[in-house]
């Protein structure tokens, strides 16, 4: 009876259709921002043209009590003025992740501590983006 059973299950598993995977791995990811606090710390800029979707993930530590993240845009990564804000992720407990989803064109993006991490703990940032369709 049980290799009956795990006949059928084996066929059943086997006849199921697989969920179809990027394997042209068109995704982007990236980390901003490694285990840092100190206020106006600003990440690498970087350029991210053809990418629509983005997923921006604030993980703050577990002594953390405050802080803001800015995500920022420019047009050139090298751009030295004052970048755009287009959102901001504030402290929400110590040990939890936060995320800002954001659908646009755009050209470079960075991420800076705009309010200091509080409680003597860090925040690490990264991100995920897609390309628009084709």
């Amino acid at each position: 009876m049980r290799k009956v059973l795990f006949t059928l299950l084996l066929l059943v598993c086997l006849s199921t259709p697989a969920i179809a995977q990027d394997t042209e791995n068109r995704n982007f990811t990236f980390t901003y921002l490694d285990a840092v606090s100190a206020d106006e710390t600003t990440s690498t800029a970087i350029p991210v043209n053809s990418f629509v979707n983005f997923s921006i993930y604030v993980e703050w530590g577990s002594s953390t009590n405050a802080g803001v993240i800015t995500i920022e845009e420019a047009y050139d990564p090298n751009y030295t003025g004052t970048w755009s804000s287009i959102g901001t992720v504030t402290w929400s407990a110590a040990s939890s992740t936060d995320v800002f989803h954001q659908r646009g064109s755009f050209r470079a993006l960075r991420v800076r501590v705009s309010t200091a991490v509080g409680g003597g703990g860090t925040v690490t940032v990264k991100a995920i983006a897609r390309p628009g369709a084709s």
